[in-house]
């Protein structure tokens, strides 16, 4: 019986302690993932261009190491650290020549 007890009570300790004990981590919340940019006249533009929002809602620094994009003609320029409760930014600019 007492080592029951013992083994309840080591577990209310550790699930109180757990959340303590997990170690700080990013959460990234995106607003919107896609972007339209409507009916475009090829003539008179030769690119578009959007910023995209990224959110750090997590209680560490958020790093963004790499961004590649699937071709050429578009290239990207963002913040690579985000702090905890902050906002960054991606830009991305798709060439249309």
């Amino acid at each position: 019986m007492a080592k029951n007890i013992y083994r309840r009570f080591v577990q209310g300790v550790c699930l109180v302690c757990l959340p303590a004990a997990l170690p700080a981590a990013p959460r990234l919340v995106v607003d919107t993932t896609n972007y339209n940019a409507g009916t475009i006249a090829e003539e008179k533009v030769s690119f578009i261009r959007h910023t995209f929002t990224l959110k750090n809602a997590g209680d560490s620094v958020l790093r963004i190491t790499s961004i590649k994009p699937s071709c050429g003609c578009t290239s990207v320029k963002n913040d690579s650290l985000i702090p905890p409760n902050s906002a960054g930014h991606i830009t991305m600019e798709l060439d249309l020549r």
